[in-house]
């Protein structure tokens, strides 16, 4: 009976079953197994995809209430990313899912480590084994298919530790544990979704809709997602990147030549790939002009690695993405895992960095933006120099003075002629009148001329001046010129 209600569940959901919405959840094939991969373009994080639910990332699914269903994780893109379920989008709960190897059970941890997690040594360059007293060793061996049967395999489990990897889940009636485990049971209660998670990166959660008799045991959405499914703009899946299409060089956001220099005969392919290396470049650039925290140096550090690490992100998912690694070469083979350890390794490292901030109650980024609408400042005119006084003939004496500078003989500025001046006025009567032709809008290099004008003849003002009261205050001094005896023609 219970083949039949899954079965109809099954056909009703088979003309689309794309799990798109909670109306069009996806359900699982004959079998009851769910087949996961990664897609690293379908989010900033990577989105998990599952056969039976054709292209739509983190799809929601269906279960049926008392059956169990296989998530196979075989698929090497799901490295880094062992697969959790919880009543809480960002919460695994250790009773919901059964772990297995190749077909033999084995637990969480053990699981995980598979999945390169744990594991210390995993960015090695030849790769490293699972330590012998590692936990989960044991239960490998026993499955038959992993250690030293193929030792090539084991050494270099970065990509392929996830093959025979699978997990079971099975919505039961019956109560858990007393006490808090009873608490954290919500199976039973039916009264919210689970919800399929990563164990490693967060915010990258899925629903999970749980049916009884044809009909889903929990109408509404709940509880919501922490972070709801990413959109990725038509530029950046061009690129494979995310978040970089606001900064190509039409957006002025960066200098045109930076970056990327190009010779004028590359392919329409390589243009595109370095078009995309500009944009997430200038991301990286733009994005790291931080404010210095005064309050803590790890909070400048990591308003700065973030966008760095994104930008490294970015840039292996743009490699990626044009398809030249060839497998079959153990050169871009090594190249091809470094990228995916880049991607899933420093996702994870932004994530904690997102958390100390988090917790510590500091904003996640804090970029020095220009003002948009501030005007250019005016030209400042920097006084004449002083003369440098000589240098000491003995710095290391104190008592020692240097030698007095020459006093620079007063420079005398002509007066300027009614012509200059009425040019002047005439300049500033100009501007003013295409000021207030233009709805009383002036242009910053009209500003910047007026002012420039106004300086000049002030200046020019002050000293003919100066230059004129030292003269008559000279003649005072003097007194008149003593009388001339013009029989003698002697003073």
């Amino acid at each position: 009976m219970l083949a039949l209600k899954l079965l109809a569940l099954q056909t009703m959901g088979a003309a689309a079953d794309t799990g798109a919405s909670s109306s069009d959840p996806c359900f699982a094939d004959a079998s009851n197994t769910f087949h996961v991969r990664i897609d690293p373009y379908a989010s900033e994080l990577g989105s998990w995809k599952f056969l039976e639910c054709g292209d739509t990332p983190m799809p929601i699914l269906a279960v049926e209430k008392g059956v169990t269903y296989t998530f196979e994780q075989f698929d090497p893109s799901n490295w880094y990313h062992p697969l959790a379920f919880g009543t809480e989008p960002d919460d695994d709960e250790d009773d919901l899912a059964t772990h297995y190897l190749n077909g033999a059970q084995i637990d969480e941890d053990a699981y995980d480590d598979g999945f390169v997690v744990s594991r210390v040594a995993w960015l090695d360059a030849s790769g490293q084994s699972q330590d012998e007293d590692e936990e989960g060793a044991d239960e490998e061996e026993d499955a038959g298919e992993g250690g030293d049967e193929d030792a090539d395999a084991d050494e270099d489990r970065r990509l392929q530790a996830v093959a025979g990897y699978s997990v079971t889940l099975t919505v039961i009636d019956e109560v858990g544990d007393e006490g808090e485990d009873a608490d954290e049971d919500r199976r039973l209660q039916a009264g919210g979704d689970l919800f399929y998670m990563c164990n490693v990166h967060s915010y990258m959660a899925g629903r999970i809709k749980v049916y009884e008799n044809g009909a889903p045991l929990n109408s509404e959405d709940t509880p919501a997602l922490i972070k709801e499914p990413d959109e990725v703009s038509e530029y950046d899946q061009s690129c494979g990147t995310f978040g970089v299409g606001d900064y190509t060089r039409d957006s002025g956001k960066c200098p045109a030549d930076a970056f990327i220099c190009t010779e004028g005969d590359e392919t329409p392919e390589q243009s595109l790939f370095g078009e995309c290396m500009y944009a997430l470049d200038c991301h990286m650039n733009y994005n790291m002009k931080s404010i210095l925290a005064n309050s803590d140096p790890i909070v400048t550090f990591i308003h700065q690695m973030i966008p760095h690490h994104q930008n490294a992100v970015n840039m292996a998912k743009a490699v990626l993405k044009t398809n030249t690694l060839d497998a079959s070469d153990e050169g871009d083979q090594i190249m091809e895992n470094m990228m995916w350890a880049i991607i899933n390794g420093q996702n994870f490292q932004i994530h904690q960095m997102q958390d100390y901030l988090a917790e510590k109650n500091y904003v996640e980024s804090d970029i020095c933006e220009p003002e948009a609408s501030a005007p250019s400042p005016a030209p400042v005119f920097a006084p004449t120099p002083r003369p440098t006084p000589a240098p000491s003939p003995s710095p290391g004496n104190p008592t020692s003075s240097p030698a007095p500078a020459p006093t620079a003989a007063p420079v005398v500025a002509p007066t300027p002629s009614p012509v200059a001046l009425a040019a002047a006025d005439g300049s500033i009567a100009a501007a003013s009148s295409s000021s207030s032709g233009s709805s009383d809008t002036i242009t910053t290099q009209a500003s910047g001329n007026i002012i420039a004008t106004i300086c000049v003849v002030a200046c020019v003002l002050i000293v003919g001046a100066f230059v004129a009261g030292r003269r008559s205050a000279q003649a005072a001094v003097k007194g008149p010129p003593p009388a001339r005896d013009v029989e003698t023609d002697q003073v």
